[in-house]
């Protein structure tokens, strides 16, 4: 289908007219002309429709194709799979490295990057030379980029460990910026808020205080909105890290306490990984 006969589709499901849908955006004839003759239109008018018709470009582009995925999504999909089930192959990161080549898509060079990286902290290749090659380039990636998307986003929530402290503490406030920037928009409350929790997470583990801080305070920031409330639930638990960071000093049975809601909450397992980083905390290096 194409572009202009899906929105001619749309417009009428929604029971507007042509003058209805362009008033305040356009005429009526540069309406009627990308319906019936697919004519340019610019990427800017064609958002404002979709927005008047309450679709999303990407909803828009799903549409287009019918429902089916492309290319890169279904890569995307696959190797998310394999990365669960631990079956990032070399033969499938080949496949990746191979359509880049063929591409010249940063997308697949990244998702290779990403997959390879994962594979070494399985088998703990931290200092290898082709380790920390490919951790520069992801690293450089991301620090070039400045306005994340979801993309980069999962990116490095996946690839949390191959920062050393110095370089997150240097680049902390510009990458909590990134992540935050779109904190008003439900649809990125999942992602921010285990790109938070992650760094909470890593920042613990490395009795890090001053990064557990800076990931505790854009918690903190953060709208008291049900969105966030699993990522705000977490809150009272690293304040009590941070505390016993500062002070050596943890009271069990606060910590007891709120470590139980997240099993009144359903979150029992998760609560017991909680519990994991207490051990490795209060357990003497």
């Amino acid at each position: 289908m194409k572009q202009g006969d899906l929105l001619k589709k749309l417009r009428k499901e929604r029971n507007l007219s042509q003058k209805s849908l362009s008033q305040g955006l356009s005429s009526r004839s540069t309406l009627s002309s990308f319906e019936n003759r697919n004519t340019h239109l610019s990427s800017e008018l064609l958002f404002n429709y979709l927005d008047r018709l309450n679709i999303t470009p990407n909803e828009f582009r799903l549409l287009l194709n019918e429902g089916d995925s492309t290319k890169k999504q279904k890569y995307s999909a696959e190797y998310h799979y394999r990365h669960y089930e631990q079956t990032l192959t070399s033969e499938f990161l080949e496949l990746l490295q191979t359509e880049y080549k063929q591409t010249n898509d940063v997308f697949y060079l990244l998702l290779y990057l990403q997959g390879y990286l994962e594979n070494a902290r399985q088998a703990g290749d931290f200092d290898s030379d082709l380790f920390k090659k490919h951790a520069k380039m992801a690293q450089d990636y991301l620090f070039r980029i400045e306005t994340w998307g979801n993309f980069e986003f999962s990116f490095f929530i996946n690839l949390l460990f191959i920062f050393d402290e110095s370089i997150l503490q240097h680049h902390i406030e510009s990458i909590l910026n990134k992540i935050t920037v779109h904190s008003d928009d439900y649809l990125y409350s999942n992602i921010i808020s285990i790109a938070l929790l992650n760094g909470c997470h890593y920042a613990a583990i490395k009795r890090n205080k001053s990064l557990l801080q800076e990931f505790l305070q854009k918690i903190i920031d953060l709208p008291d909105s049900i969105h966030y409330f699993y990522l705000k639930s977490h809150q009272a638990f690293y304040q009590m890290i941070y505390t016993y960071l500062l002070t050596k000093e943890i009271d069990m049975d606060k910590m007891n306490k709120q470590l139980e809601v997240f099993k009144q909450i359903g979150y029992q397992t998760h609560g017991e990984r909680l519990r994991l980083i207490i051990d490795k905390l209060i357990t003497p290096n």
